[in-house]
């Protein structure tokens, strides 16, 4: 049995102090990482890093969740727990971005404690950051772990227009997962569009793929057209919809609302998925739900909110619950922004009002403190990890 040394001369075996080791949170985790070069090695391993990211999620009886509030250029990011009427606002220091209060920022997603973020305005004070940045431009993308303070930015694709003349669209929309059995490779996939000048003609629909392991870009062809370019004539290009990540699978509703697209980052594949046969005719938006993804539809006649889940094992989807009209004091709908306890309770908000978590019957439970009354809101699970962007993790 292999034993690993502490200080003192003490050692103990390295299966206990691996189970010993799982159990504690992430900061306690990065302070340990220097005290002992194997107890740092074993931190690195995918192994330990997804029983422990596990752990986390299991005896995390209180969900939590990470909101970007963002109102006209500035974007605030808090953390917010359903026992807790305070919003926790993140000191600037933590931010992924300097002066992240100025940045409009495009949140594409998160997988095993990781973000993927972009932001469209150059980037200050790029020199004084503790990791480079590529020379500011006005679009950045990074991926962030909030509780190492760990960022990677994207690097730019290197893949160039296919004729000199076209025209290129180079991000119709993105998407960022992974495996989510996986902590080694992070994936960031971009749509890109070529049609060339005064012509109705379609060059090229594909994706390109980053790989955060090889810091790699990898040209992806199996792309339906249909996803996101209007036929015509002419031709144009709206991009998707609506889109989330859920459970390895990124997906985005096609712009005519008939189908969604899939793509899956355990075997880099796309396919597609019949949308609900509601989203049509009602307007909607993807929210997560359980390791899935869900549907809230807003009916616009009495304010009423029907949800839709999608079940992972047969890619059906089944109505979860009509959540009755919500009542506020002036003319304003009330959108669903995520669900929490298993689905009994959800979170939601008009434009411009605070947040507010209400159960299936429209009544209000708690009314969240501190929270910025701004007109746009992105909000995402989140469950501490370890997870490194700088190195492939071992096994």
């Amino acid at each position: 049995m292999n034993r690993m040394g502490l200080r003192m001369g003490v050692s103990l075996p390295e299966d206990l102090l691996r189970n010993i080791l799982e159990r504690l949170p992430t900061k306690s985790l990065m302070r340990f990482k220097s005290i002992d070069r194997s107890w740092n090695a074993l931190l690195k391993t995918n192994s330990f890093v997804s029983r422990q990211s596990q752990r986390q999620r299991l005896k995390q009886s209180d969900e939590r969740f990470m909101i970007f509030h963002t109102c006209s250029f500035c974007t605030w990011i808090t953390l917010v727990s359903r026992d807790d009427p305070n919003l926790l606002h993140l000191p600037d220091a933590q931010y992924p971005f300097p002066s992240c209060h100025q940045e409009h920022l495009v949140v594409w997603g998160h997988c095993n404690g990781i973000f993927c973020l972009t932001t469209h305005f150059p980037v200050p004070g790029v020199s004084s950051v503790p990791f480079e940045f590529p020379t500011p431009t006005t679009k950045t993308t990074v991926m962030w772990n909030p509780a190492t303070r760990e960022v990677k930015v994207v690097p730019p694709s290197p893949h160039r227009l296919t004729n000199k003349s076209s025209v290129c669209l180079c991000r119709c929309d993105s998407g960022f997962g992974a495996d989510p059995n996986t902590f080694d490779d992070f994936k960031f996939i971009n749509f890109k569009v070529e049609f060339p000048h005064n012509n109705d003609t379609l060059l090229v629909v594909s994706a390109e793929l980053y790989s955060s392991s090889t810091n790699t870009w990898t040209i992806m062809h199996d792309v339906d057209v249909n996803a996101f370019i209007n036929p015509g004539p002419p031709i144009d290009v709206y991009g998707f919809t609506n889109s989330i990540f859920a459970n390895g699978v990124y997906y985005w509703l096609s712009f005519d609302c008939t189908f969604i697209l899939c793509f899956d980052f355990r075997h880099n594949q796309f396919r597609k998925l019949d949308a609900p046969a509601v989203v049509p005719t009602l307007p909607g938006k993807f929210i997560e739900s359980h390791d899935s993804i869900a549907y809230a539809v807003n009916h616009p006649s009495a304010n009423r909110i029907q949800i839709w889940i999608l079940k992972q094992d047969d890619c059906s989807w089944i109505k979860l619950c009509n959540i009755e009209p919500i009542e506020l004091n002036y003319n304003s709908k009330v959108g669903i922004y995520s669900i929490w306890k298993d689905g009994a309770e959800f979170i939601g908000t008009s434009d411009g009002a605070k947040l507010v978590s209400y159960n299936s019957h429209a009544q209000p439970l708690i009314k969240f403190e501190n929270s910025p009354q701004v007109y746009f809101r992105c909000i995402h699970k989140y469950v501490e990890s370890i997870a490194t962007l700088s190195v492939s993790l071992a096994s």
